[in-house]
This record gives structure tokens, C-alpha cells and sequence, in this order.
């Protein structure tokens, strides 16, 4: 018989190394993980003589609880973007199902001698500072931006200044929680 602690393992779980779900797949998962934590709380709960209810408290939805910034890998999309815009493109995007504050970092590198710039957005609009790198070799970006909520899009932003010829590449943009969540979607620019 799964212990209290064990369910909270269960219902804390991630879909994270699970390749080729498409969102819809991803949030049918995320609602059947919900659903079985809830089904194994309610079996323990009645063999030890507890209510003969289920309560979902806390799973409804597809996160959590509220977002705190922390050291703990909320989801990432480590692959490499590169692009040559002139002005703030999006090159990532993860949605989020979750309210409160990220630990948001990022890689930035750029063609040697020139200057590429990365910005965290929320929604479209500008959240994180203006990040700047004249680095060949990654620079990690770290910052904690509050104000998160419940499908919110956490995106990427770059551009390079004197892009003839020259490229910026953006990696590893990764969200971090003091706690476990789940509720993701992760989108590339292509």
C-alpha cells in the first residue's frame, strides 16, 4: 500500500524524457497522473480508516502549487537557436501552467568580436534585463522574475548587433522552481 509520501512522489512527477508527445498528448498525461495520485490518495486514505471521499485539493489544474525560484529544474529546451535579427526575435517558448516566480538562465553566445543581446519575455513583453554577451563560447544568464501566472508563455528572446555574415546562437533556457511542478509545453522558433 503506496504511504502518503509515496503519492506526493507520484502526483510531483514530471512527463520530462518522455520524446514525441504533442501538447494535447502532454496535458491528457499530466490530467491521468492527477487523476491516478488522486485514486491511490483516496485507496490509502480508506484502508487506514480514513474518509471514503477523494479530494483533489491542489491537483486541480495542471501545476502544483505557486511557483517559488529555487535551484530545482522545472523543465528546460536545451537545443541550440541561432539567428541573425537585428531587433528582439523569439527564438523559445515554454508554456507554463503555474503561478509565481521563475529562476529563469539561459546560454548566449555570438560570432567573436560581435555583440548579441537575450531577454526573457513574458506574453510578448519584455520581463528580464537586457542581457549582453560578445563571448564565442556560452555565457550563462541567470534571474528570478516574479509575476508568473497560469498559462503564461516564458519566452526567449535574441538579436545580434552588425549581423552580416555573423550569428548569435541561444541554448539551454531552462526554468527553475524551489519545488517540484508539472504543467509545461515547450515551443522552439524554428
Amino acid at each position: 500500500m503506496p504511504t502518503e509520501s509515496e503519492i506526493t512522489t507520484i502526483k510531483l512527477k514530471t512527463i520530462e524524457g518522455l520524446p514525441g508527445l504533442a501538447s494535447a498528448d502532454q496535458h491528457v498525461l499530466n490530467a491521468e497522473v492527477l487523476v491516478v495520485a488522486a485514486a491511490l490518495a483516496h485507496k490509502t486514505r480508506h484502508a487506514i480508516g480514513g474518509a471514503d471521499e477523494i479530494d483533489i485539493t491542489g491537483l486541480s489544474g495542471a501545476g502544483v502549487g505557486a511557483l517559488t525560484a529555487g535551484d530545482i529544474l522545472f523543465v528546460k529546451s536545451d537545443g541550440a537557436a541561432n539567428g541573425n535579427e537585428e531587433a528582439f526575435t523569439k527564438r523559445k517558448e515554454i508554456w507554463i501552467a503555474n503561478d509565481g516566480t521563475l529562476r529563469v538562465k539561459f546560454d548566449l553566445r555570438v560570432t567573436a568580436g560581435k555583440t548579441a543581446h537575450g531577454r526573457v519575455y513574458k506574453n510578448g513583453v519584455a520581463v528580464g534585463t537586457d542581457q549582453t554577451t560578445t563571448s564565442a563560447s556560452y555565457v550563462t544568464f541567470s534571474e528570478d522574475i516574479a509575476g508568473f501566472a497560469n498559462g503564461d508563455l516564458v519566452q526567449l528572446y535574441a538579436y545580434i548587433i552588425d549581423p552580416a555574415g555573423n550569428l548569435y546562437t541561444v541554448g539551454n533556457f531552462r526554468l527553475y522552481s524551489g519545488s517540484r511542478q508539472t504543467g509545461v509545453e515547450i515551443r522552439q522558433e524554428s
